[in-house]
């Protein structure tokens, strides 16, 4: 019980909306930072092919190839983001690399307490109760604890990374 404390709870909720909105943005410059070379390829390739369906083949192909590179640059982003959150609230930052060990526990905490959330919320409502417009309700229930759940998780990790900081 004293792990949920510490998960939900207003600092929680609070520092991981200062590390998600960051983070969001982060990832949407470095997608688009990728994509736009590969859009610009696509381009000056469609005018010496005809093909044109492969050549969105080649042009998915190539974004599923880049995301790998986002993922890892997001993880170095995420050390950056989380020692400027730190900073800003005054807490403890570490003086080591942080991007990981943000990293794997909010994606640790979001998939395993995000699948918990839609199954508790949303096959109890739908597949049981079967009144009309309980879908639709349910699916907001569960993006709403989805959400709830992914910003308390980078919250806690990233309070959880700075309090072991202060501990060492």
């Amino acid at each position: 019980m004293q792990f949920f404390k510490r998960l939900f709870n207003r600092q929680s909720f609070s520092v991981g909306w200062s590390v998600s909105w960051r983070a969001w943005l982060a990832g949407a410059a470095l997608q688009f930072a990728i994509v736009v070379p590969v859009v610009l390829w696509s381009v000056f390739q469609r005018s010496s092919t005809a093909d044109t369906a492969a050549l969105h083949q080649r042009f998915d192909t190539l974004l599923e190839l880049t995301s790998p590179f986002v993922l890892v640059a997001l993880i170095i982003v995420f050390n950056w983001i989380g020692k400027a959150v730190l900073r800003k609230r005054n807490l403890p930052v570490p003086p080591r690399f942080i991007g990981w060990a943000i990293f794997w526990r909010v994606m640790v905490l979001s998939l395993g307490l995000g699948l918990t959330a839609w199954m508790l919320i949303l096959l109890p409502v739908v597949f049981w109760l079967r009144f009309p417009g309980a879908d639709t309700v349910a699916v907001f229930a569960a993006l709403a604890a989805l959400f709830t759940i992914a910003l308390c998780s980078h919250g806690w990790a990233t309070l959880r990374v700075s309090r072991t900081s202060s501990e060492e």
